[in-house]
């Protein structure tokens, strides 16, 4: 009968505990919605920028010599 009371006093234990993590976590997540936050700033240029040149998003890369100095371009400035 003492091992039943223990686990069930145990069971509630642990219940009540899990449902106040996950409360906390969901509080916490709440509060974070709608928060940008500023990405780091680096002393040197993090990230190389690649201009492409053209009215649409993508109507300059229609033939192989284009798609091969973008993609060598955009290999040459991989992190």
């Amino acid at each position: 009968m003492q091992y039943e009371l223990v686990s069930r006093a145990l069971a509630y234990v642990s219940c009540l505990s899990t449902m106040s993590l996950f409360m906390t976590s969901m509080a916490i997540a709440a509060i974070n919605v709608g928060k940008v936050h500023p990405l780091l700033a680096c002393s040197a240029p993090c990230v190389s920028g690649i201009v492409v040149a053209d009215t649409e998003q993508f109507g300059g890369l229609a033939n192989q010599p284009q798609l091969t100095k973008l993609a060598a371009t955009l290999w040459s400035a991989k992190i």
